[in-house]
């Protein structure tokens, strides 16, 4: 019998909504936070919650 590598399941990136979810904001201010959209005006505290979330802390 030979040894073989156990395929590893890649990590799928946190959806929009789950970061929200865990930041307490809604899904446009996760995508205006994590794009850096010009002209979107994002809390501070938001924009630090959302990317804390997206982080997977």
């Amino acid at each position: 019998m030979t040894d073989r590598a156990v395929p590893r399941a890649t990590p799928t990136p946190p959806t929009g909504a789950a970061v929200a979810r865990q930041a307490g904001a809604s899904r446009a201010t996760v995508a205006y936070a994590l794009n850096g959209h010009p002209g979107a005006r994002v809390h501070p505290l938001d924009l630090a919650r959302t990317e804390e979330s997206s982080a997977g802390r």
